[in-house]
């Protein structure tokens, strides 16, 4: 049996990104690295059959750094 081949996502780099509307250069030197973090996170995201609610948990946990992580970048 062939495994679906699963997307490949990537983030990039946004310190002083020109081609982002309105971005601005962040100060905070961790950010691209939380990003990656959550990044990799996110490509290992998958229901489990031995705990299906964990699957809902880190959804939750890594969409609320996202927001915190926004909220930083944009007070600059």
């Amino acid at each position: 049996m062939m495994r679906e081949a699963r997307p490949c996502y990537h983030v990039t780099d946004v310190i002083g990104g020109s081609d982002v509307i309105g971005a601005k250069p962040v100060r905070n030197p961790n950010v691209p690295a939380t990003l990656y973090s959550l990044a990799d996170r996110l490509q290992r995201l998958a229901p489990s059959p031995r705990n299906p609610e964990r699957f809902h948990e880190e959804k939750s946990e890594i969409a609320h750094a996202l927001v915190e992580l926004a909220r930083e970048v944009r007070r600059g």
